[in-house]
């Protein structure tokens, strides 16, 4: 009984909770993201007009967005854009940078098109991105400074900068950046793979273990379909359903796009943003009930198939 309940729990941490906790994980940082370009529309224009105090060589100004194209890199860390009206640093060391799709991807007015979010922004630490060319367009959302005459925008540990790399239009950015600011699915993250590689291990090793003794030939037979989770549902029939799981997952992935694109374009209209929500949570629900009984169902035949060789 005992072996019986380990088996069952390393397939619970492994197959479970891991990637569920990723998944929180990632839809929490997917949600702070589109909160901050959602929070990016409300705020000014950094320009040349704003007011300091005389006399303060180093100053905040205050929280702003500015729109400019790449002039040069100073050094591993600084950028200078030049914008309209001025040219402005950009203090990277540290910053994430995302990269948006081209408007032409996307419905400006929330609808499904050409552009549909199957896939998230691409996120890039400053190092990492290399061979930028001049002229390429910076969007920057975050806190400006005024530093002996230059205007710099900096992060702060509580306010990291929002660094939109894009073509195009400017005017779109941020409507692009919420389009496609989700994870395609939130269950395979980066732990999940591991998670369940470690499960799959650990449950064959136990399945092995078991089948040397005879009168442990139940925990054997669950332990060999347990091992088998990861990929039973690419298996026929299951994966008939799971073709139906995917397609279902990637239409709620759509209707919540369009639920934030209409928040965003039309703050007053609630009841759209709602219908959308609620659309979103019934096809994830029906996907995920699809899954289950593709998944279930494999399991029963390999059940069957491995029961009638072991007794």
């Amino acid at each position: 009984m005992r072996q019986l309940l380990l088996v069952l729990v390393i397939a619970l941490v492994c197959y479970l909770v891991v990637p569920g906790l990723g998944a929180v994980a990632v839809r929490r940082r997917w949600r702070w993201f589109r909160a901050r370009v959602t929070e990016a529309a409300r705020l000014a224009f950094l320009s040349p007009h704003i007011q300091g105090r005389v006399g303060i060589p180093l100053e905040r100004l205050g929280v702003f967005r500015f729109a400019g194209a790449l002039e040069a890199i100073q050094g591993q860390d600084t950028v200078w854009l030049r914008g309209a009206e001025l040219s402005v640093a950009v203090r990277m060391d540290g910053e994430r940078v995302c990269m948006v799709p081209s408007e032409g991807e996307m419905a400006r007015d929330g609808h499904v098109a050409a552009g549909i979010p199957t896939e998230p922004l691409q996120v890039l630490r400053w190092p990492n991105l290399h061979a930028i060319a001049e002229g390429t367009g910076f969007y920057v959302v975050g806190p400006a400074h005024r530093e002996h005459g230059k205007l710099v925008f900096k992060g702060e540990a509580q306010r990291p900068l929002l660094v939109l790399i894009y073509d195009g239009d400017s005017a779109t950015v941020l409507e692009r950046a919420l389009w496609y600011g989700r994870q395609q699915n939130e269950y395979w993250n980066p732990v999940t793979p591991p998670a369940l590689v470690a499960g799959a291990v650990l449950l064959a090793w136990f399945a092995y273990q078991f089948l040397a003794v005879p009168p442990q030939r139940i925990q054997a037979l669950l332990a060999v379909v347990l091992a088998s989770v990861p990929i039973l549902p690419l298996l026929p029939p299951g994966v008939l359903f799971l073709l139906a799981y995917r397609r279902l997952w990637r239409l709620g992935r759509v209707r919540r796009a369009q639920r934030d694109m209409l928040i965003f374009n039309h703050p007053g209209h609630t009841a759209p943003a709602r219908e959308k929500a609620s659309s979103a949570m019934r096809a994830e629900l029906a996907s995920l009930v699809v899954f289950v009984v593709g998944l279930g169902l494999n399991a029963v035949l390999l059940l069957t198939g491995i029961g009638g060789l072991l007794f």
